[in-house]
C-alpha cells in the first residue's frame, strides 16, 4: 500500500477532466496501485455524477471541480473495493502500459550521466515534460529545485529525500520551495514516472554546470 499520495485537490480536478493529459497519466497510474485513492476517486466520481443528474445544463469541468471541492467528504464512505488492474509488466501500471500502445516513445532510452537514464514520452501535453527516468540504485541525483510543478510517481525500487523513502506506487509533488538531492534506495534500480512543468534547476557545487547543459 502506497505511504504518499495527490492531494485531494488533484484527485478531484482529475475527475473533474481539469488535468492536462501528462499529470492525468501519472495520477491515474498511481490511482490503479493505490486502493486509498481508488476508494476516494469513487466518491469523487459518485458526487460528480450526482452534480450532473440535479444540473439542468450541462456544466463544464470548471463548474464539476467547484462542485466536487464543495463537497469534500469528511469521512471516507463505503464504497466497493475496486480490485487492482493486472500488469502487463511487473512495475508499470496497465494506465501507463495502455498509453505507451497508444502514444509509442519516439525515441530509445538515453543516458543521462553515468548512473541516470531516460524515456521521454510523446509531447504535446501542454508545456509539460513526460518520461520515465532510471536511477542506478545507491546513487543521487544532484541537488536541485524546480522552476515548475513535478510529479514524480516510483514504479520501482525507492527513493528518498528529507520528506522520506518513496517506494512502488507512492506519488510525490514538488514545486519551487522544494529543494532536493533524492538518493536511490539500495538494492535494484529506481524507476519512476516523472512529469515536469519546466526545467529543474540545479544548485549543488556543479549547478551553474549543469544548468548550462541541461
Amino acid at each position: 500500500m502506497p505511504s504518499f499520495h495527490p492531494d485531494e485537490t488533484l484527485l478531484i480536478e482529475l475527475t473533474a477532466g481539469q488535468l492536462d493529459q501528462a499529470t492525468a497519466l501519472v495520477i491515474a497510474a498511481h490511482i490503479e496501485v493505490c486502493e486509498e485513492c481508488q476508494k476516494k476517486s469513487a466518491v469523487y466520481a459518485s458526487l460528480a455524477a450526482e452534480f450532473l443528474e440535479q444540473s439542468d445544463d450541462t456544466p463544464c469541468g470548471e463548474e464539476i471541480l467547484q462542485a466536487l471541492l464543495s463537497k469534500l467528504p469528511e469521512q471516507q464512505q463505503n464504497t466497493p473495493k475496486i480490485k487492482l488492474m493486472p500488469h502487463q509488466e511487473d512495475f508499470y501500471p496497465q494506465t501507463l502500459n495502455d498509453f505507451l500502445a497508444a502514444f509509442p516513445p519516439q525515441k530509445s532510452w538515453q543516458q543521462v550521466g553515468g548512473s541516470l537514464r531516460q524515456l521521454p514520452l510523446a509531447k504535446g501535453f501542454n508545456g509539460a515534460t513526460c518520461k520515465i527516468m532510471g536511477v542506478k540504485a545507491g546513487h543521487t541525483i544532484p541537488k536541485h529545485t524546480h522552476k515548475g510543478d513535478e510529479f514524480v510517481l516510483v514504479l520501482q525500487g525507492g527513493l528518498s529525500d528529507h520528506r522520506g523513502t518513496l517506494r512502488r506506487g507512492d506519488f510525490i509533488y514538488s514545486d519551487a520551495t522544494v529543494e532536493h538531492t533524492p538518493v536511490a534506495e539500495m538494492g535494484e534500480e529506481c524507476i519512476c514516472l516523472v512529469v515536469t512543468h519546466g526545467k529543474l534547476k540545479f544548485t549543488g557545487a556543479f549547478g551553474r554546470v549543469l544548468n548550462w547543459i541541461s
